[in-house]
């Protein structure tokens, strides 16, 4: 509940979202971000498929603890990989 433009109050349930934020860059900028991270995931069944079981996720490297880095490969139901 405003995340996706960067509010900068917490949400409450008795007041509006403060849409007039979208008249600053760094607002406007955080929404689209966030409509083209919508975007991607509607696009790429591997995000969204097989995301409740083990088969449709595969580590890669999980040991890079000092950079703080773990990858991994997620599938779509026909075991292909999004590009």
């Amino acid at each position: 509940m405003g995340c996706e433009f960067g509010q900068t109050e917490e949400w409450t349930h008795t007041t509006g979202l403060p849409w007039h934020l979208l008249a600053f860059d760094f607002h406007s900028i955080a929404s689209d971000h966030g409509e083209g991270a919508e975007r991607l995931y509607r696009r790429e069944p591997s995000l969204y498929e097989v995301d409740d079981d083990y088969s449709g996720f595969e580590w890669i490297d999980f040991r890079d603890a000092e950079a703080s880095i773990i990858s991994f490969l997620r599938f779509a139901k026909n075991r292909e990989i999004s590009s």
